[in-house]
């Protein structure tokens, strides 16, 4: 979808690559060439201030298709809000997530911020805690929306860091969390999480997702405590559903 208003074309795009194949031969169909390819068609767009890719199960996308779309980025100064999301994109790490953290850096007129990199097991505290470094800079973001479900190697490192974060983010009003099946994650994530919520007094939606397999009744009672301060809040959901093991 593209909006045209009168002497700036492009200021909208709203691009959705999403492979829904019934075999597995076709989860390879849009590769790192097809990246390449859009970060040409990309190179007069320099007003564009929304911008949403998904490449949902396109396992032929690696960290070097990331890299070009870290390239296509930094052209984007008057971007406003961004949505990329790699569900499913198996053979993405830490080094593509960190090269689109880069590609963000210098966006500094972001308010909406939503990446999603669930199923992606090569995604560690490590590049979380580099994207905790880039939020840091966006003062006036108001809205982040993070999915890292099933990404098992995230521990409460990268919840520890991320509440840290939060307590600089004071134009956040709206946040999105999904840990869930990152089964190292406990109480203690959840309690450092919380604190930086506390300290949101803008904020007036909460969305979180975590697994009841490492939260217990302590880290649901530290989130209620810090829940009862936000007067701002109109908006809560919680989804602590727990998942069955199969040993």
């Amino acid at each position: 979808m593209v909006r045209l208003e009168s002497k700036k074309l492009f200021l909208n795009i709203f691009i959705i690559i999403i492979m829904k194949a019934k075999k597995i031969s076709n989860l390879n169909r849009i590769t790192n060439k097809h990246l390449e390819n859009l970060r040409e068609g990309f190179k007069r767009l320099n007003s564009l201030e929304s911008l949403s890719l998904s490449f949902k199960s396109c396992r032929g996308i690696t960290n070097s298709g990331l890299y070009m779309i870290k390239k296509c980025l930094k052209r984007f100064n008057s971007l406003k809000s961004i949505n990329l999301s790699f569900e499913d994109c198996r053979y993405i790490t830490d080094e593509g997530l960190q090269d689109i953290i880069q590609g963000l850096k210098k966006l500094s007129s972001l308010k909406s911020i939503n990446l999603g990199f669930e199923k992606c097991p090569g995604i560690t505290d490590e590049s979380l805690q580099y994207l905790d470094k880039l939020l840091k800079q966006f003062h006036s973001l108001q809205s982040l929306n993070l999915d890292f479900s099933q990404c098992r190697q995230v521990t409460n490192e990268a919840l520890n860091n991320l509440g840290q974060t939060l307590k600089k983010l004071s134009s956040l009003s709206s946040i999105n969390l999904n840990f869930k099946q990152c089964p190292t994650i406990t109480d203690e994530g959840l309690g450092k999480l919380a604190e930086g919520l506390e300290k949101l007094g803008l904020l007036k939606s909460i969305r979180l997702k975590f697994d009841s397999i490492g939260i217990t009744d302590e880290g649901l009672k530290c989130l209620s405590q810090v829940l009862e301060k936000l007067s701002s809040l109109r908006s809560l959901y919680l989804d602590f559903q727990g998942y069955l093991r199969f040993y």
